[in-house]
């Protein structure tokens, strides 16, 4: 009989069945849930946000008196405040990116605004400034008196579009309202929305968003299908403000200066000796003027005769001016408005009294607390300088941070060129021997003035001096002439090896318990520097002092100065 297997292999798949119909229904429900998710999950991923963004967060206000700035089409790191119906901006700021020219004159509470011509003066009254502690803020319709400058104000949240610099923009209208969102994508929050044929300016497109400006002063991005009618449009400057422009009184040919160190009226006599092998200088400068009181005296030793003499040769005068007498406080004197004027003008009078070319201003070791002052003495003695058609040169030391406020950038807008004194690196009360004006120390020099400064105003000055270092219980050192360095590494039989680094001559010697060392400022090294500033294009080469160079360095000189 065939019936009881059957029946057997029935109740056998029956068992089966029963035993998986569980694991199949786990399975399809497994199944229908993944789905489920699958399908909220890309939904949700494609729904558009409607969160709004926390707009005092987005513009990082912190203060209910903080007013956003926008300029040229960016939000700035800086905030204007309101007083009544006026806006203000700090005068860094304005400094910064609008205009350089402000001097905040603390003592007579005036804001004092230098152009290439005069120098304007605003009282408080007027309400063009206010200060708030050491912030000076300038108000922003007094700034547009002076710059070409257009603003808008915005509200919600209150916030000022600035614009100084204007160009070919892209423009597109929006097809139906849309958002315009912090971010690309549509997770991100709204930033605002801008109805149908709403005009915006496309100032970066990607494959789906583009990143734009809305009329109100929003950027964020908004979705390329909303956009139409893209086209480019110029747009139009503001020319309310006849700006100045400050020309230079610069040479159509190279500088080269000689300092001419005179310490008495007497001491004038020397100029023929001092010029009679310095074959290539074009410009001298006598160490004739000094501040001499805190009221903007100036004592001289300057001699018409002397220029006279220059002028026959064929030599400019720049007559140089410091500010070494340790009597007299340089910071009084700049700070305050009144002695600044009489020094400035006392500096022209003798000048004019002398027949010289130029000034050159030797200011050193000023304090950070006097950088604004001096920033503007050089301002203002520049517009004197200008009238009177007298060169302005400028000395400074190779930038560092902690000489940052003598602002070479002023000094590179408003004189007419700035020297750096390339020499120093190691001096007489240096912790460790070294190269008097190494290679790497004057391309250093070289390259962080030129952050600042135009290249056809820079000249850099060199050594015609090294150190003779000796080492032994102490350190110490002796500053002295080519010539004589040259004498004592040969009497004292120091045999010299060229240093690539340095791009000097070096040499020692052990005598006793002591060791001598030099790094040789020499023709070769000279040479060395003078090839940086031909790979800089700078405007010429100055030289501290004449008389203490060796006759071969001229060639060198003369060699760069007929490239």
């Amino acid at each position: 009989m065939k019936t009881e297997p059957t029946n057997t292999r029935r109740r056998q798949k029956r068992r089966i069945l029963r035993r998986l119909l569980p694991a199949a229904v786990a399975m399809t429900l497994i199944f229908i849930i993944a789905f489920f998710w699958l399908i909220t999950g890309l939904f949700h991923k494609l729904r558009y946000t409607s969160a709004r963004a926390d707009l005092t967060d987005y513009f990082s206000i912190s203060d209910e008196n903080e007013i956003p700035i926008m300029l040229n089409d960016e939000y700035t790191d800086s905030f204007g405040t309101a007083k009544g119906d006026r806006y203000y901006v700090t005068m860094d700021f304005a400094a910064e990116n609008l205009c350089d020219g402000f001097y905040y004159d603390e003592s007579d509470d005036q804001i004092l605004y230098t152009t290439a011509s005069d120098t304007m003066v605003s009282g408080e009254e007027s309400g063009d400034f206010y200060t708030d502690g050491d912030t000076v803020y300038l108000a922003v319709d007094y700034l547009q008196k002076l710059v070409n400058l257009s603003v808008k104000v915005h509200e919600g949240p209150l916030r000022l579009e600035l614009k100084n610099s204007w160009g070919e923009i892209e423009q597109a209208k929006i097809k139906k309202t849309a958002s315009v969102r912090v971010l690309g994508g549509p997770k991100s929050e709204i930033l605002t929305d801008v109805p149908k044929d709403g005009v915006v300016t496309v100032m970066e497109k990607m494959d789906n968003w583009s990143k734009v400006k809305t009329e109100d002063g929003f950027i964020g991005y908004v979705e390329n299908k909303h956009l139409k009618d893209e086209k480019k449009t110029e747009e139009t400057p503001v020319t309310d403000v006849q700006e100045e422009e400050i020309v230079h009184n610069l040479r159509d040919h190279k500088i080269c200066m000689g300092w001419h160190l005179v310490t008495s009226e007497t001491a004038n006599s020397t100029f023929d000796d001092v010029v009679s092998s310095a074959k290539y200088i074009n410009v001298i400068s006598p160490t004739w003027m000094r501040v001499s009181g805190v009221t903007g005296t100036v004592s001289s030793i300057g001699s018409t005769d002397y220029v006279a003499k220059a002028h026959e040769r064929g030599l400019e005068v720049w007559a140089l001016v410091d500010n070494f007498d340790a009597n007299v406080d340089i910071h009084e004197v700049l700070t305050d408005t009144s002695s600044r004027r009489i020094l400035e003008q006392n500096l022209i009078d003798e000048s004019l009294r002398l027949g010289i070319d130029g000034i050159n201003i030797d200011f050193e070791s000023l304090d950070a607390a006097t950088g604004k002052a001096f920033a503007q003495f050089i301002r203002e003695l520049s517009v004197l300088c200008r009238q009177q058609d007298l060169v302005l040169s400028v000395d400074n030391y190779v930038p560092r941070g902690y000489t940052s406020f003598y602002d070479r950038k002023t000094q590179g807008k408003f004189a007419d060129y700035v020297v750096i004194m390339g020499y120093d690196e190691h001096y007489a009360g240096s912790e460790e021997p070294g190269s008097v004006a190494s290679f790497n120390f004057v391309q250093d020099g070289i390259e962080k003035t030129l952050l600042d400064v135009k290249s056809e105003q820079v000249i850099n000055a060199i050594p015609f001096y090294t150190r003779i270092w000796t080492m032994g219980s102490s350190l110490s050192s002796e500053a002295v002439s080519m010539g004589t360095a040259k004498e004592y590494v040969n009497n004292h039989g120091i045999s010299l090896t060229w240093d690539e680094t340095c791009a000097q001559n070096y040499g020692e010697k052990s005598e006793g318990s002591s060791t001598q060392m030099i790094w040789m400022e020499d023709a070769r090294s000279i040479e060395a520097k003078l090839s940086l500033m031909d790979t800089n294009s700078l405007a010429g080469v100055a030289c501290w002092k004449l008389g203490m160079e060796t006759p071969d360095v001229w060639d060198v000189i003369g060699a760069y100065l007929n490239r």
